[in-house]
């Protein structure tokens, strides 16, 4: 191991520019003088010699009881058990498999993974399985799909798929750098955990394509999850409830697409427009969903189908947001929307209403029983 020393108070050069862009986070350190310090790794590298349709015959096995690994190479690799006790960074260039012979096929904890521009890392039905020591974190980049799967919790620092990211964690799914930058970049991604995010640090996630998707999912608790711009949700299912934040425009596509726990409340807050067009089906369910966004809630087409408990719906538009929403179950409205002529508000509710509706254009409430409600002039 080297280091790479960048004086402080210089202009960076070239090769500056170089070092540090290749370097992973881990590896640069400033020190107290404000000098920059590079570490530069040698790799142990490998190859296998028999690939059947890109994919390595044989296994890898690499194992220290008290240091780290770094090894790359530059064909394909299948992988039986890779673990060491700090830094694990494997970078190759094509498919990165599991042996799928143990609990496990990596340990280690501030894991990297690469597997080149035209190759995945696992494999839907097969992911790699990872066992991320406390303390550590994941980083990965691959071509065309990543597939993980943590047998315990997944701090993510990065992770780049060409095309598919999925992401699958036994415990908390969480972001490990803090930084509020995306952790998770791909045309489609597809994030289930016990949690994911947290309501101070929500998971910050890119959909690269326009024709991509996202699909979140936890199995116990709370889901808190952040976009940097459009985002087309095929599923949004919490165990308990949670936050959604989209920084663009949103829209569900599928059946039965948002679900959440009764008792629960589901935040979601859209800079832009929701677009329902694709979706069928109950498009959310659960407890009260909170809703704020620049457009209205459904259309004069097709209404927004909920079995909720309570439906907050807040716009930030100053034109026409229209609400039109068809309900199962008793509901708790709450309703601030723009002054405008075309801010019509239409709900039906099978079962009983509550319902508090601000703003001056016309009104139409139909439930089994209105038990209250707080209209315009009263």
């Amino acid at each position: 191991t080297d280091t790479y020393v960048i004086a402080a108070g210089t202009n960076l050069s070239d090769t500056d520019l170089e070092r540090l862009a290749a370097a992973e986070k881990d590896d640069i350190s400033v020190t107290a003088d404000g000098s920059i310090e590079v570490r530069q790794l040698e790799d142990l590298d490998f190859a296998f010699t028999d690939t059947t349709n890109g994919v390595a015959n044989g296994t890898l096995t690499m194992i220290t009881a008290s240091n780290e690994i770094f090894s790359g190479a530059e064909t394909a690799a299948t992988l039986d058990t890779i673990q060491g006790t700090g830094d694990v960074q494997l970078r190759i260039d094509g498919e990165m498999r599991d042996a799928m012979t143990g609990a496990w096929a990596i340990q280690g904890s501030a894991i990297v993974l690469e597997a080149g521009d035209f190759a995945s890392i696992g494999t839907e039905a097969q992911p790699v399985r990872l066992d991320i020591l406390s303390g550590g974190g994941i980083t990965a980049r691959a071509g065309v799909d990543v597939n993980l799967l943590a047998i315990g919790g997944m701090p993510i620092d990065q992770v780049f798929a060409g095309e598919t990211a999925r992401l699958t964690s036994v415990g908390a799914m969480t972001d490990n750098v803090a930084s509020g930058l995306p952790r998770v970049v791909a045309d489609n991604i597809e994030l289930s955990g016990s949690t994911i995010g947290t309501a101070a640090v929500p998971l910050v996630v890119t959909q690269n394509a326009a024709d991509g998707s996202i699909a979140l999912t936890t199995t116990t608790g709370d889901l808190n999850v952040q976009t940097s711009g459009d985002a087309t949700f095929t599923g949004v299912t919490s165990a308990a409830g949670g936050s959604l934040t989209v920084a663009g425009d949103m829209a569900l596509s599928g059946n039965n697409v948002v679900s959440f726990a009764t008792g629960e409340t589901l935040e979601v807050t859209i800079a832009g427009t929701l677009d329902t067009s694709a979706a069928s089906g109950t498009m959310a369910q659960g407890g009260t969903l909170d809703q704020t966004t620049a457009g209205g809630l459904g259309s004069a087409t097709q209404d927004f189908v909920t079995a909720l408990e309570g439906l907050t719906f807040t716009t930030t538009g100053t034109g026409a947001t229209p609400v039109y929403v068809t309900n199962t179950g008793n509901l708790v409205l709450d309703i601030d929307r723009s002054d405008d002529a075309g801010s019509v508000v239409d709900v039906t509710v099978v079962g009983t209403l509550e319902a508090t509706v601000n703003g001056a254009a016309d009104i139409d409430l139909t439930a089994t029983e209105i038990t209250a409600a707080t209209l315009p002039g009263d």
